[in-house]
């Protein structure tokens, strides 16, 4: 998205995401390459803009359940 956002061409975008359960917190490892005619510069503008993005926010909060479930 934030590639095509930019107008900027590539070949291929891998992204590789490890989940680590640990008793106290969820730790996510990922490694993203971007394999294509771009230069250093935009490939650091486009991974900075991806450390920005709306899910990276959300999952970087703490969350919290609220169960509404009603039985009758």
């Amino acid at each position: 998205m934030v590639l095509n956002s930019m107008n900027l061409a590539y070949e291929t975008v891998i992204v590789q995401v490890e989940l680590d359960r640990r008793p106290d917190k969820s730790i996510f490892i990922y490694q993203i390459d971007i394999e294509g005619q771009l230069d250093e510069k935009s490939k650091r503008t486009v991974l900075k803009k991806v450390m920005n993005c709306p899910v990276r926010k959300t999952l970087s909060k703490q969350l919290e359940f609220i169960d509404q479930t009603r039985i009758p």
